[in-house]
């Protein structure tokens, strides 16, 4: 009987020894679980920083990209208007320039009919 008080004292202290190990392990389990919960935070906070960002960015570019197209459509339509404007300039000169040609031409008619008339009466 003594023999066995002895045994389970052993054993008993094998497992007093054994739970402190088990204990120490979870402690450390608890301490990494706390550390990686720290870190996913972090990385969450720094995945919602970035993600704003990207929403303002792609709003600028929205932006960017609006005004972009304004400009571009001003242009095209300075660049009508010009267009149209050199056109009609251009037949304005037309025009003008008939007209001269025409008026050089009766001048030289109503020249050619004075000399004829002079040769006539004179």
């Amino acid at each position: 009987m003594r023999q066995e008080v002895d045994h389970m004292r052993q054993r008993c202290g094998e497992l007093e020894t054994e739970n402190g190990k088990q204990h120490k392990i979870i402690m450390s389990a608890d301490a990494e679980r706390l550390r990686q919960k720290k870190e996913l935070d972090q990385v969450i906070n720094e995945r919602d920083i970035l993600g704003t960002q990207l929403i303002r960015r792609n709003d600028e570019l929205a932006l960017l990209y609006e005004k972009i197209k304004d400009s571009t459509s001003t242009s095209l339509r300075e660049n009508k208007d010009s267009t149209k404007h050199f056109e009609q300039g251009r037949n304005t000169i037309q025009t003008e320039t008939r007209g001269y040609t025409t008026l050089e031409t009766r001048s030289q008619e109503i020249e050619k009919r004075e000399k004829y008339s002079a040769e006539k009466c004179g």
